[in-house]
């Protein structure tokens, strides 16, 4: 009886090929953010569609958009990388027009829902080559589930 009202409501569901929720976290920089993180926090936060630009904080609270110019750990090569949680997200970029890029890429794979703010894909969208299977290369794990050296 359980798996039928397990099936049940799997089919109804609605059909989407990934989870969205509204987006309703402020976006948020540093305060010593430049004015490259200040104008694309503030371009990030319109679309997302909040009607203040972006609030600035110590260090980020978890609980928000956190936009920040980053070398992003030392690739070479210029892009963008953002990361959608329930509980918040983080917007990475290089230069400006990777940031643009970025936002252009997640307003593409949002829909706007009835109070006029995004709903944002929960995951990570990156200009970045994604590696298909991380399991490649890694060692085996030994009996304790620690990966063998």
């Amino acid at each position: 009886m359980i798996r039928f009202l397990a099936i049940l409501v799997f089919l109804t569901l609605p059909k989407c090929s990934f989870a969205q929720f509204e987006f309703r976290f402020p976006v948020m920089i540093g305060k010593a953010s430049d004015s490259e993180v200040q104008e694309i926090a503030k371009e990030l936060s319109e679309a997302i569609g909040f009607k203040s630009k972006y609030q600035e904080f110590e260090r980020n609270p978890g609980c928000a958009f956190w936009v920040r110019k980053d070398e992003l750990s030392g690739i070479s090569e210029p892009g963008y990388l953002i990361r959608v949680t329930r509980g918040g997200g983080i917007f990475e970029f290089t230069d400006m027009e990777n940031a643009r890029r970025g936002i252009r890429h997640l307003v593409s794979v949002s829909k706007k829902s009835e109070s006029g703010f995004l709903e944002l894909p929960l995951g990570m969208l990156t200009s970045f080559d994604v590696v298909k299977n991380p399991s490649v290369g890694l060692p085996e794990k030994n009996a304790t589930g620690d990966r063998k050296r």
